[in-house]
């Protein structure tokens, strides 16, 4: 898997569902596909045995205060 940074930085989260630097080498093994959901077409289930894996994003904007016993 090859990608360029100028790609990645345009869409990181759509790009590599690893960090660029360390996905920029990454070679996959020939009957596995690594694609974004936007991307995801059901016929492509006739060559490829579907094992769904997400990633998480959190923008960090709306981190709740909670306060724990005993600490400050």
């Amino acid at each position: 898997m090859t990608i360029s940074l100028e790609n990645y930085l345009k869409d990181p989260c759509g790009s590599l569902s690893l960090p660029w630097w360390k996905g920029k080498n990454l070679q996959l093994p020939p009957d596995i596909l690594v694609l974004h959901e936007r991307d995801f077409d059901q016929a492509m289930l006739a060559h490829y045995k579907d094992d769904p894996y997400f990633r998480l994003r959190h923008a960090l904007a709306d981190i709740p205060h909670r306060p724990l016993p005993g600490f400050e």
